[in-house]
């Protein structure tokens, strides 16, 4: 059985529209993977951009706190110098506070005799 050459040429170009069809749907699976990849890379990329800005708000943050306590100490600073000039005002010391319970009962009773012992010119009256 030999097939004429209609057929054959019939049966060639079947198998070239085959051929043809199988090569369309291999490139547009290749590029559908392609895609598929390029897409995972994209938010990748986006997943780092957002981490790398909060990074950087973080960071913001930080650097401001840092800079109000700069200022917070220089500002404190010059306050501290303008007391002890202009009123002569200094830090209370360790040693000026009180340790316990007994220290203020005993500065408690001392307060109050040097209080008696000052004369009181309001109770005395107008002098005549």
């Amino acid at each position: 059985m030999e097939l004429n050459s209609d057929e054959h040429l019939e049966e060639a170009l079947l198998d070239a529209q085959s051929m043809r069809e199988l090569g369309w749907a291999s490139l547009v699976l290749l590029l559908v993977v392609a895609f598929g990849l390029l897409s995972f890379t994209v938010q990748a990329k986006r997943n780092e951009v957002v981490l790398a800005e909060r990074q950087i708000v973080r960071l913001q943050s930080i650097l401001k706190q840092m800079q109000l306590e700069e200022s917070s100490r220089l500002n404190f600073g010059d306050q501290r110098d303008l007391n002890r000039i202009a009123i002569g005002y200094t830090a209370p010391r360790a040693d000026q506070f009180i340790t316990d319970l007994r220290d203020l009962a005993q500065f408690s009773a001392s307060a109050s005799a040097a209080l008696d012992e000052t004369p009181q010119t309001a109770e005395r009256g107008p002098e005549n």
